[in-house]
């Protein structure tokens, strides 16, 4: 373990200290993917593959003017692959996506058949677009969602005989050690596999196998209730989707205008034991949240039917810092015409998002659209370190005229945050520590007052 330090170099440690390579301004259109005509329909969900391919599921019958009914890959510049072939592809929508690790894709929705064979709204698709297997049986009506646990079991929720909900083994028979009892008693919408095991459900239930839980739950690794998550008052509505964040604390939105007695409107943060997290403060005024994401710095992007937050216009799209203010940093201009529900990161930091808008920041771009964001320039310079890097052995200088209040970040060699500061700057205040490291590369970055450096250390 080793202290580093932005002005001073500890033995084993090298800083490299470099302004932020100019980028367009986060939350702007990427006019380098084109998707052309786009969707025809909504898009309901989107993955990013391991090769950086992107599949968009939703409820559309051509993409970019040719047949795609529901399923389409993209290559990284927006165009259809040609090379993922769904032939008939599922007869109805697709509103979820899960990637196994193999390069095969599980689709949920409302659909009975993919490429004229049988299966009961949900299937598991080859990489090539081909079908591989039904997956699950009769008793699954409809699936809202689906979660894979480390070990390649599915978690399926939606309209399920009984209880809503239902685990399925790799391969695809229906897990008889998962025991939900009566399960939930309504729709379930959404379900978050947290690293415990355990499961997180949301939707309309008021109860869990005959025990209250008001719009949200979490259940054991079995199915079982567990009574030591505490939501009492809760939420006094449905709760619609939900996304954990790396401390364990959970996003929640929904049809919710309080938590706890609380007014949130439809968008607050729970800790992990189902209590209100007051540090977390909601701006919305008007609309909904549709889908949330989390980014590695901690800073977390939300699209929906919203046109403004904390009483500033942004039209469905929105970045907030990690106690829920606006992050002005990120300006999406008019931002989409329709509602944003589906949202995914690129390895690079780029933002893909999928709904039913037609346009973005007033130019055309039908249901689907990558935006910048800050995360593809620190992730670029951590991973390609010979880009506009000096190495300077010894000490290192803040630069000239910055003082005062400033965040440092330092984020791992995945981008994600593994530690942030708040310093005051000084020319004569010695070095920032940024405390104990394991060994390993990582991103440091120094914020203030709008401008931003970026630099690389390592730790051995």
């Amino acid at each position: 373990m080793h202290h580093t330090s932005i002005r001073s170099i500890t033995a084993g440690v090298f800083l490299l200290l470099l302004p932020a390579t100019p980028h367009a301004q986060d939350g702007a259109l990427d006019l380098s993917f084109d998707p052309g005509l786009g969707a025809s329909w909504s898009v309901l969900d989107i993955v990013v593959q391991p090769d950086e391919r992107i599949l968009v599921g939703g409820w559309f019958g051509t993409f970019n003017g040719a047949g795609s009914p529901y399923l389409v890959r993209l290559n990284v510049d927006g165009s259809v692959d040609p090379n993922f072939s769904t032939g008939l592809g599922p007869n109805g929508f697709v509103s979820t996506l899960a990637q196994r690790p193999d390069g095969r894709t599980l689709i949920g929705g409302d659909f009975f058949q993919y490429d004229g064979m049988p299966c009961s709204f949900l299937a598991q698709v080859q990489p090539n677009g081909g079908f591989d297997m039904a997956m699950g049986g009769t008793d699954i009506q409809m699936v809202e969602t689906v979660r894979l646990r480390p070990d390649g079991r599915a978690v399926v929720v939606g309209s399920i005989i009984p209880g809503y909900i239902t685990q399925l083994n790799t391969n695809g028979t229906v897990d008889p050690t998962f025991q939900p009892g009566l399960g939930a008693n309504d729709l379930l919408r959404d379900v978050l596999v947290l690293p415990s095991g355990q499961v997180m459900i949301a939707g309309l239930l008021w109860s869990y196998d005959g025990n209250p839980a008001l719009g949200i739950a979490r259940i054991n690794a079995d199915g079982t209730w567990d009574g030591t998550f505490n939501a009492t008052g809760g939420p006094d509505s449905f709760v619609d989707r939900m996304a954990l964040q790396p401390d364990g604390k959970i996003l929640i939105s929904g049809g919710f205008a309080t938590y706890d007695g609380v007014l949130v409107n439809g968008l607050c943060r729970i800790y992990p034991d189902g209590s209100l997290d007051p540090t977390f403060t909601s701006g919305i005024t008007s609309g909904g949240v549709l889908r949330m994401l989390v980014q590695p710095d901690g800073r977390i992007l939300i699209g929906g039917t919203f046109t403004e937050y904390d009483g500033v216009p942004r039209n469905r799209i929105a970045r907030l810092e990690p106690d829920g203010s606006l992050d002005l940093t990120f300006d999406p201009g008019t931002g989409a015409d329709g509602p944003v529900s589906a949202l995914a990161l690129q390895p690079n930091g780029r933002l893909l998002v999928g709904g039913s808008f037609t346009s973005y920041d007033g130019t055309p771009r039908a249901r689907v659209a990558r935006l910048h964001g800050t995360m593809e320039t620190a992730l670029h310079e951590l991973r390609h370190p010979a880009i506009q890097q000096v190495m300077i052995p010894g000490m290192v200088a803040v630069p000239e005229g910055w003082e005062g209040a400033a965040h440092v970040v330092v984020l791992d060699h995945g981008g994600r945050t593994v530690k942030e500061l708040r310093v005051m700057l000084a020319p004569a205040a010695g070095p920032i520590d940024l405390g104990p490291l394991p060994a390993g590369a990582y991103l440091v970055r120094l914020e203030q007052a709008g401008r931003m450096v970026v630099g690389r250390t390592f730790v051995w």
